[in-house]
Formats: C-alpha cells, structure tokens, sequence
C-alpha cells in the first residue's frame, strides 16, 4: 500500500451517524487515496444497526453497495474487543470520545492507534460525562456547528481539543441531492405531495407530555394553511393521535436514515419548532427559522436545578454536573427563544414577514458557491 494512502476509521455507533458520515466518506472517496474501514459499535436501542433487520439491510447497502466499502474492512467492536487486536489508523471518526460500553475503547492505543482523532457534533452529546468532551485528547479535533459550542466546551472542560466549524454542517454537505431524491418518484415520503414551493413547519415532538400546546400551535399553522410535518422519535411519548388525524398533518420517525428525516425535512420546511429539542443546534447554522420553545427544566436559560432533578430523576447536586444550561444561538436572526406557548401566534408573524422566508434555503444556495466540501475535509484530514 502507498505510503500516500490513508487509513481512516469511522466509529459507527448507531444508524444516527450515517446522516453525518456518509457526506464525509463520499468526499474522501471522490478525493482519493484513502483506506476506510467501519468500526461497528451496536447497541440495544432503536438505533440499532444488527439487531433490525430493516436497519441492518440499509446500513449494508449504503456503506457496501453505494460507497462501495470493501466488507472486510467492516469491523465488529465486540469481537475486535474480545480478540484483543488493535487497529493501527491515520485519522479515527466518531461522534463521541468512547464507546457504548463507556469502557474508554477508543483511547489511543488500547484497541486502535491513530494520529488525529475527529468528532462530529451531534446536538449536546459532547456534555456526556462519560463519551463528552471531558474525555477528549490532546489527538481530538471537534467539528462543530457554531463558535458558540467551541467557547462552551472550552469553559466547561479543562481539556484542549482543537475544533473546526465548517460554513456548512456536515449534514448539509449534500442538501441537493437530499432534496431531489426526496421530490422524485421513488421517494419514501411521496404520498405527503412535497414541494420546495408549499408553506410548510416541521415540528419536534416534545418527549414529555405537552400535548395541548403543541395541538393549539398546529391549529395556528393549518388555519394559515401550512403542510406539518411532525417528528418524534421511537424512544419517545407518541404523538397525539388526533393531530395525525388531521388533514396537512404527517408524522415522522427515523425510518429511512439516508437521507434522514432529521435533516431532509427541515430542508422543506419554512419554519421549525421544538420543544426542548436540541434541533436548534444544526438548524439555526443553516439559518433555518426556529422556535424554541424552552417547556422543560433542562431546555430553559435559567434552569432550576431541584425541578430538573424531579422532573429527570436525576441527583445532581451541582449545576455544573448537569451539563445546564445549554448554550443558545442568540447571535443568529433566525433563532426565537421563549418559554410562554402563547408567543406563537406574534413569533410566526415576525418570521413570515422575513425577506428570505420563502427561500426555506437561502443560506445554503448561497453557500453553494464559497464552500468547498472537498477543501474542508481535504484540511480537516491532513496529518
């Protein structure tokens, strides 16, 4: 093998990361020169690559079939683990410092040996006490979405990882092609009539109760005749029956994973809505109107530690132990914070009275011409 060939290994921990990987991989393949092997790291949740078969058949045709991964350089964690090997690697992906055994896997070395280790942001993940950002080494390098999540890991950890903010999140790299695989013929998603051109709102649905202030919001958007898309994850509350009922109004859940309805939706849509989520952490990067309506405890400014604990279960005695408050992306014009469900109404005004609002994605067309995909993970990737 060349000694110009690069071996970089994707930590793959659940089908989440495919949103995030398969835009990098597909721009090492079309650079060159480069060795990819897939860590697979399984868990027992929805998530799960082995143990869904429907999961299990996408993951495989994605990464053997479109990317054209060689299948011996798929590697099973636990058998790695089990056989005592070690991988020798360049450049180590993952999208946090350990693995889901939190056993400290990952640490150089020990099972894997590599020169650069990358992150990719995925929401708060990096506050984890265990696989967060306090567990990074001086070899990590963050890629993240905003300024502001590199000045809170900065203030919050006494580690010094270096970090990267491309212009545009990974998961965006290729919003083209998501866009038109998800308005073509063979869409998953083509009885919901999508359109670039119809006002549309995607909602995260609260994990936790809320239900009657979430109705009340999608009254609203129907009577201003938008089409709602409104997501949930399996893991969570379901959704009210009597919004799916309702005419416009379609529910969403991570079935299809590439592209990922997290991503392609949001894409289609004029304005997005959560209600605790952390959405707001790659959507406000793109620009993309957001309401984030800041219900419980942990998604507040000001968070009362004793009413987290109650409400989580949680025993922290420390604020700071909790990971709280989230950092919010106030900077940005296109970001509304409130913890009153009656601001709806007045911030739906203000957002529709945008220059840009029906462009849903102004910034991205306008991003297509000053950056470079290939420049940036061709300088993220140097060793």
């Amino acid at each position: 093998m060349s000694s110009s060939v690069k071996k970089i290994g994707f930590h793959v921990a659940g089908m989440t990361d495919i949103r995030y990987f398969y835009p990098v991989i597909d721009n090492l393949i079309s650079i060159g020169n480069h060795e990819i092997y897939l860590i697979i790291d399984d868990n027992n949740k929805y998530t799960s690559i082995y143990n869904n078969k429907k999961n299990k058949s996408i993951f495989f045709n994605i990464f053997a079939n479109i990317l054209r991964i060689d299948s011996e350089k798929f590697i099973d964690l636990k058998t790695h683990i089990k056989n005592s090997d070690i991988l020798n690697l360049d450049i180590l992906f993952s999208m946090s410092c350990d693995s889901n055994r939190k056993n400290h896997d990952f640490k150089c070395g020990k099972y894997f040996s590599y020169s650069k280790r990358i992150v990719l942001q995925h929401g708060f993940d990096y506050l984890g006490f265990k696989k967060g950002a306090r567990s990074a080494c001086e070899k990590t390098c963050y890629i993240l979405n905003d300024k502001i999540y590199e000045r809170d890991i900065t203030k919050r950890f006494n580690q010094k990882p270096s970090f990267a903010v491309p212009k545009v999140p990974v998961q965006y790299w290729n919003f083209s092609d998501q866009i038109d695989f998800a308005l073509s013929s063979v869409s998953p998603w083509r009885l919901a009539n999508l359109s670039l051109e119809e006002k549309s709102a995607f909602i995260f649905y609260p994990e936790v109760g809320h239900h009657k202030i979430v109705s009340s919001h999608v009254e609203s958007l129907l009577a201003k005749e938008y089409k709602i898309f409104i997501k949930q994850r399996r893991k969570s509350q379901d959704i009210d029956n009597t919004l799916i009922a309702k005419d416009n109004v379609f529910p969403v859940f991570d079935d299809f994973w590439l592209p990922s309805e997290a991503v392609v939706f949001p894409l289609l849509s004029n304005i997005c809505i959560g209600y605790g989520s952390a959405g707001y952490t790659d959507l406000s990067a793109i620009r993309k109107p957001y309401i984030d309506f800041a219900l419980t405890s942990y998604s507040k400014r000001s968070v009362d530690l004793k009413k987290f604990n109650q409400e989580t279960g949680h025993s922290y005695e420390k604020l700071e132990d909790s990971g709280l408050p989230y950092p919010k992306p106030d900077h940005s014009d296109n970001f509304y914070y409130t913890e009153d469900p009656e601001d709806f109404d007045n911030l739906l005004s203000l957002i529709e009275d945008k220059p840009n609002y029906t462009d849903k994605n102004w910034y991205l067309n306008k991003c297509k011409n000053s950056f470079s995909a290939v420049d940036f993970i061709s300088s993220i990737t140097s060793i």
